[in-house]
């Protein structure tokens, strides 16, 4: 540790840590729970670009190695959920790594919409939400979408308007 006394009865005390870079895996990291990506933009040039721009971080500075980690899928998910202002042109994609996660976007890109596992708009749908008034009653419904991992619901309430709890 790092302890400084200043004039004046100021004091700090810093403990450092060796850094791990290969932290124990946790039952987290498992590569047979799907996660959700989500990507938005103001109009569906943006989402292109976007999509187009994460595709080729992907392929530049990812190696083979990191692309096969599932840790590194649940922190990529987890930005793309909380790390971002969410618009209305809303792209979901559910995968189980990020090898799936490269193969659909560029599936996206070329205009194959047809995965299952693709969810996509270009507007939201609000007569969907008009089905539950209370904000309170939404809450509680995704809540339990969530408890219950119904990602499919999730993504669809999601790409219509819904803002999900992400970091729960």
């Amino acid at each position: 540790g790092i302890s400084s006394c200043g004039f004046g009865g100021a004091n700090a005390h810093v403990i450092l840590e060796e850094y791990n870079q290969n932290p124990a895996r946790s039952k987290d990291n498992s590569s047979s729970e799907q996660k959700l990506c989500p990507f938005s933009a103001k109009n569906v040039d943006c989402l292109t670009e976007l999509i187009e721009s994460f595709v080729n971080f992907m392929d530049s500075v990812l190696t083979e190695t990191e692309i096969e980690q599932n840790g590194l899928l649940n922190k990529i998910s987890y930005t793309l959920q909380t790390g971002r202002e969410e618009f209305v042109i809303r792209l979901l994609v559910k995968v189980r790594d990020l090898k799936e996660l490269r193969s659909k976007l560029n599936q996206f890109l070329q205009g194959d919409r047809s995965d299952a596992d693709i969810f996509y708009t270009e507007e939201k749908n609000n007569s969907l939400l008009g089905i539950i008034n209370d904000k309170q009653d939404l809450s509680q419904f995704v809540d339990q979408l969530v408890i219950n991992r119904r990602l499919d619901t999730l993504a669809k309430l999601w790409i219509n308007g819904v803002n999900l709890p992400w970091k729960k």
